[in-house]
């Protein structure tokens, strides 16, 4: 089992990623709460998300839509809600080389600069030996969007879910120290609108970033049950994104 502590930090820290119309903008619910993906907070105003999500929060011909991070919130009295914080676009990574042995990354991240500081805490990235084979996950984010079941119902709710399983697989292979891992493969129960989740382990450190997954159920089924995801170890993000201080120093002031 997970520490109920270390699940509430990365809930606070994990946030939707939606876009929502002009028409909708005064008067937000669940309902018109457009969530496109999922994503995470690296410090006070950097947000990490896959690079699909990304791209699909900036597509073309979207025109006076507010692209956001909802983070899930408590009021004092009680109420359950989101705190709505507008996004700009940093950059994206698909593909690049991250290792000594020239083996090019499936890279799916993108980084999103948050209008605003938030108070929200930061996941931080995983150790390099903790990408092993065997080794218990969890992952945090919105699959389904906000809707609570699956079918059509009304019940939704406000808030991330969290999936657990376990790693089942390295890239390029198992015995390849998780320095040079280019991604790997979790079990856990995927679905639309989880791309960019925290993959975490029981410490709370980010081990990956949920970009895709598998249906062994037929096309009847909306759910997944291998997840697909790119490694977070800090060593990759800084061959990544290397060039990007100004998140370093986000990462760094908190």
């Amino acid at each position: 089992m997970f520490n109920p502590q270390i699940l509430a930090l990365v809930q606070a820290g994990t946030c939707a990623i939606v876009v929502v119309s002009p028409d909708n903008e005064r008067s937000i619910s669940l309902q018109n709460l457009g969530i496109v993906g999922t994503g995470f907070l690296i410090g006070s105003r950097t947000i990490v998300t896959a690079g699909h999500v990304s791209a699909e929060l900036h597509k073309e011909g979207v025109v006076g839509y507010r692209r956001m991070a909802a983070f899930a919130t408590l009021s004092p009295d009680g109420v359950p809600g989101f705190d709505m914080v507008p996004t700009t676009y940093m950059a994206t990574i698909s593909g690049s080389k991250i290792d000594a042995f020239d083996i090019r990354s499936s890279a799916d991240i993108s980084l999103l600069r948050l209008d605003r500081a938030v108070d929200y805490p930061p996941l931080r990235p995983a150790d390099e030996g903790d990408l092993v084979v065997g080794r218990p996950v969890a992952v945090c984010g919105y699959p389904s969007g906000a809707r609570l079941l699956f079918g059509g119902t009304d019940v939704e709710r406000v808030g991330p879910t969290f999936q657990y399983g376990f790693i089942s697989g390295v890239s390029p292979s198992n015995f390849v120290p998780g320095s040079h891992a280019t991604g790997f493969l979790a079990s856990y129960l995927t679905a639309q609108t989880l791309s960019g989740a925290p993959v975490f382990s029981d410490r709370g450190k980010v081990l990956g970033i949920h970009w895709g997954g598998h249906k062994p159920f037929g096309k009847a089924s909306e759910m997944g049950a291998i997840g697909f995801c790119v490694p977070f170890m800090y060593s990759h993000f800084m061959l990544m994104f290397g060039n990007a201080a100004e998140v370093f120093r986000d990462m760094d002031s908190k």
